[in-house]
C-alpha cells in the first residue's frame, strides 16, 4: 500500500510507453482485477507542446515560454532528425502536445523541430529535460540522445504574423485623388509601424501618397484623424484601420500608373533575439479618361466583425455588407447616375442604403428598387449632382443561407 516500497525497473535501453512510470495504482475489491499492462520501447522518447505564445491569460507574449493560459496549437508537424534523416514525425493533437520515438540504434546528436504553417512565426522554444539547446533560426532543439531516456518539455512557441488587407485597384483622372481602405490585425503584442513606398510608370510622373489612421474604420479620412507616422502599441487580435490616399498629378498622361506599397512592420514585444515581421499590400492606381465614372467594391463580415476587404469568409447565417464606391473622375458634375447590383448566390437580401449624411458634393441619393427582405434579387441606387472628383458610398447587406 506504500508506493515508496516499489522500485520499478526497466531493462537497460528501454523506455516506458503504456504506464510509462512503471507503476499502476489499483483499488482492491472483492471482484478479480483485470490484466494490468505495461508498455516498453527499445530506445528513447521525446515529447512537449507547441503553443500560441500570445500572452493570453496572464502570460508574456513572444517570450518563447509556455506561461499564463497560452493554448496549444493543433496540427503542427514535429519531427526528430539526425542529419538529413528523419527518425520520427508526428502532428500535434488538440492540446498542442506531441510524442516522438527514437530507436535504440540511434545515438549521438539529434534535432527536434516544429514545422509551422504559413502565417505563423516562431518566437522561441524550451529545451526541457533534454539538456540541449534551442535555436530560433531553425526552430529546433538539438541534444544528445541515449537509449532508455524519456525527454519531456521540449516546447515550441509560435504566434500568427497578423493580417493586412486588401490589395486595391482604382482609376483616377489626372489631377484627382483616390482613397484605399486597409485593415491590419495584430497576431501578437508589439509595436507596429506603417509606411508607404511608391513606384510610378512612367518614372517621370511624380505622384503623391499619404497615409492616415482611420480611427472609426469608416474608410474615409475625417477631419479629426491624423497621419500614421509613429509606432503603435498593439496586442493579439487588435484591429487598426488605415486609409492610403494617392494623388495623380495634373500632367499625368493617360494610362500612367502608380503602385503604392503599404508596409506594416511589426516589432514583437519581449522576443529575444529581436523578432521583426512585415506585411505588404499594394494599391495600383491608373490614370483614366477624365469622363470616366469609377466603381470599387469591398465586403466585410458584419457577424464576425471583420474589416472591409476585396474578399472575405462567411458561414451560414452570417451577414455580409458590400460597400460600392462610385467616383466621378471628370472635371464636371455628373447630373444623374444609376448603380445596379444583386444579391450573390446562396444569400438573401437584408438591406440597402445610401450614405447618411450625404457628402457635401452629392446632390441626392435614393434606393430606387430592392427585393423583399429574406428573398433574392436586384438592387438599384440613383444619385444626382456628383461633383468633380467626388465619391459616394452605397451599402448592401445580405445573409448567407448555405
Amino acid at each position: 500500500a506504500t508506493l515508496s516500497d516499489i522500485a520499478p525497473g526497466r531493462p537497460s535501453g528501454w523506455v516506458g510507453t503504456e504506464a510509462p512510470a512503471g507503476i499502476r495504482t489499483l483499488v482492491v475489491a472483492t471482484a478479480p482485477l483485470g490484466a494490468q499492462n505495461f508498455g516498453l520501447y527499445a530506445g528513447a522518447s521525446v515529447g512537449g507542446t507547441v503553443f500560441a505564445d500570445t500572452g493570453i491569460g496572464g502570460g508574456i507574449a513572444n517570450d518563447g515560454l509556455p506561461d499564463g493560459a497560452e493554448p496549444g496549437l493543433a496540427g503542427v508537424t514535429v519531427s526528430v532528425r539526425q542529419g538529413a534523416t528523419t527518425i520520427d514525425s508526428t502532428v500535434t493533437g488538440s492540446g498542442g502536445t506531441y510524442g516522438l520515438w527514437i530507436p535504440s540504434a540511434t545515438t549521438g546528436s539529434v534535432a527536434v523541430s516544429a514545422t509551422l504553417a504559413t502565417g505563423l512565426v516562431a518566437t522561441g522554444g524550451v529545451a526541457g529535460t533534454s539538456g540541449g539547446t534551442y535555436a530560433r533560426t531553425t526552430n529546433a532543439t538539438t541534444f544528445t540522445v541515449a537509449p532508455g531516456s524519456a525527454t519531456s518539455g521540449v516546447d515550441f512557441g509560435a504566434v500568427p504574423i497578423g493580417t493586412l488587407q486588401p490589395d486595391g485597384t482604382q482609376t483616377v483622372a489626372a489631377g484627382n485623388t483616390v482613397a484605399y481602405a486597409h485593415t491590419f490585425v495584430a497576431g501578437s503584442a508589439g509595436q507596429v509601424t506603417f509606411s508607404t513606398l511608391s513606384t510610378a510608370s512612367p518614372s517621370s510622373v511624380h505622384w503623391t501618397e499619404g497615409l492616415w489612421l482611420d480611427t472609426n474604420c469608416n474608410g474615409v479620412v475625417d477631419a479629426s484623424e491624423g497621419v500614421a507616422t509613429s509606432a503603435i502599441a498593439v496586442t493579439a487580435g487588435q484591429k487598426l484601420c488605415l486609409v492610403v490616399r494617392v494623388h495623380a498629378p495634373a500632367e499625368a498622361p493617360l494610362d500612367a500608373h502608380d503602385a503604392t506599397a503599404l508596409v506594416a512592420t511589426m516589432v514583437h514585444a519581449n522576443a529575444t533575439p529581436a523578432l521583426v515581421t512585415t506585411l505588404t499590400r499594394t494599391d495600383t492606381t491608373t490614370v483614366a479618361n477624365a469622363t470616366t465614372l469609377a466603381l470599387a467594391k469591398l465586403v466585410r463580415n458584419v457577424t464576425t466583425g471583420s474589416g472591409f476587404a476585396s474578399t472575405n469568409n462567411a458561414s451560414p447565417n452570417d451577414v455580409l455588407e458590400y460597400r460600392v464606391t462610385a467616383t466621378n473622375l471628370s472635371s464636371g458634375t455628373v447630373a444623374s447616375v444609376t448603380v445596379s447590383d444583386a444579391t450573390p448566390i446562396y444569400t438573401t437580401f437584408e438591406s440597402a442604403a445610401c450614405p447618411a449624411p450625404l457628402p457635401v458634393d452629392v446632390g441626392g441619393c435614393a434606393v430606387a428598387s430592392q427585393p423583399v427582405a429574406g428573398t433574392s434579387g436586384g438592387v438599384q441606387w440613383t444619385f444626382t449632382g456628383l461633383g468633380a472628383g467626388a465619391s459616394v458610398t452605397l451599402a448592401l447587406q445580405v445573409r448567407v443561407v448555405r
